[in-house]
């Protein structure tokens, strides 16, 4: 099973209010309410993950097979967390990241018709091992996307998020600054 992150509309997520008593669990995430946001635990085979998005509201979509996305909104921002296997995607060198993203951004050129695709880094004066960027579809009126991905064992875990205007990129940013500044990976 192919596991991709492309967003196709904002309006998409058919996201459920979740009541936050405790923690939120997903087949391979748990989401848990803190002081100033939510922390995203994960778990995938020995190797352990965990990031800080901040935030006052998150409705969260409902959670198909394990693996599926995690997909939510937090303060009305779309977001979605991936898994992908890295035996899902050729690795011609040493860098999977690098792997990752070429595989990646031809399957949205093939598949999303007209697209721009620009280096955007949203991990700016982080030490975080990652890659990032955006796709623009130029064919059809949707969002605009951006795409993290950072290596965590044997998967590449993609961080995904949409936006419509520069308010909006703004806020996505500093959410996904918090997220760099915070992520880290345990085990494998």
């Amino acid at each position: 099973m192919r596991s991709t992150l492309t967003i196709v509309a904002l309006v998409s997520c058919t996201c459920a209010t979740v009541a936050w008593a405790g923690r939120k669990h997903h087949p391979w995430l748990s989401i848990i309410k803190s002081t100033d946001g939510y922390l995203f635990e994960g778990r995938l085979e020995r190797t352990k993950f965990s990031f800080d998005i901040p935030g006052e509201q998150i409705q969260v979509a409902q959670q198909g097979e394990p693996g599926d996305p995690a997909t939510m909104a937090i303060d009305e921002l779309f977001f979605s967390v991936v898994p992908v296997s890295t035996s899902e995607f050729p690795t011609t060198d040493s860098d999977t990241l690098a792997s990752y993203r070429t595989y990646e951004q031809q399957y949205e050129r093939d598949n999303l018709g007209h697209v721009a695709l620009s280096d955007l880094d949203v991990c700016e004066g982080a030490s975080l091992q990652h890659i990032s960027w955006q796709l623009e579809p130029l064919d059809v009126k949707a969002p605009a996307q951006t795409f993290m991905a950072v290596v965590a064992g044997d998967y590449v875990i993609v961080v995904g998020s949409a936006f419509e205007n520069a308010e909006q990129k703004k806020a996505m940013l500093g959410k996904f600054s918090s997220l760099c500044e915070s992520f880290e990976i345990a085990g494998k």
